[in-house]
């Protein structure tokens, strides 16, 4: 059984419906004549569905999946997290290239600035992500506008398909 939200030719209001139970409705129904309200931005909190959705999923940069063993990658959990972000409405930029590289995201919120940059490890952390951060300056395009920004390295463990190691510090 699919559930649906629906509203009839007649515009009466959304209600979430079993579709197997429009079988036993009069073909002469008005029931029979829907309208597809799943995309409709009046209708998104009964629906649960919104071209916003849509447009998080379609700002994922492709070549953090593509071609690849995704878990074995930073993108399966760099997407991961910046759809998090995403889906929350915050300013963020993936693949936020520099002078001297790309971090893997920047989030700017409540007045900060804050730097992501994720890896892989074997098993155990070993401060890749935390070093590159620093070692590249990632951070210093930022530095004019005044604001506090910090430096995230995570490392995600291939083997434990989990975090690793999660480090913070505001750049110097």
């Amino acid at each position: 059984n699919c559930s649906r939200a629906a509203r009839n030719s007649s515009g009466d209001s959304p209600s979430t419906t079993n579709i197997s139970k429009f079988s036993k409705v009069s073909i002469f129904s008005g029931l029979n004549n829907l309208i597809d309200i799943t995309l409709d931005p009046d209708y998104s909190a009964v629906c649960g569905y919104t071209d916003r959705d849509r447009d998080i999923f379609a700002g994922i940069p492709y070549h953090w999946h593509a071609k690849n063993p995704i878990q074995d990658y930073e993108g399966y959990y760099a997407s991961v997290i910046y759809s998090c972000f995403a889906a929350q409405g915050f300013d963020l930029m993936a693949e936020d290239s520099s002078s001297a590289g790309r971090a893997d995201m920047t989030v700017r919120f409540d007045g900060k600035t804050h730097v992501f940059e994720f890896k892989t490890v074997e098993m155990e952390a070993t401060g890749e992500a935390i070093r590159q951060l620093r070692e590249k300056g990632y951070a210093d395009k930022y530095r004019s506008l005044g604001q506090p920004v910090h430096l995230i390295g995570v490392e995600f463990s291939r083997q434990d398909r989990n975090i690793a190691a999660f480090e913070v510090e505001r750049a110097a």
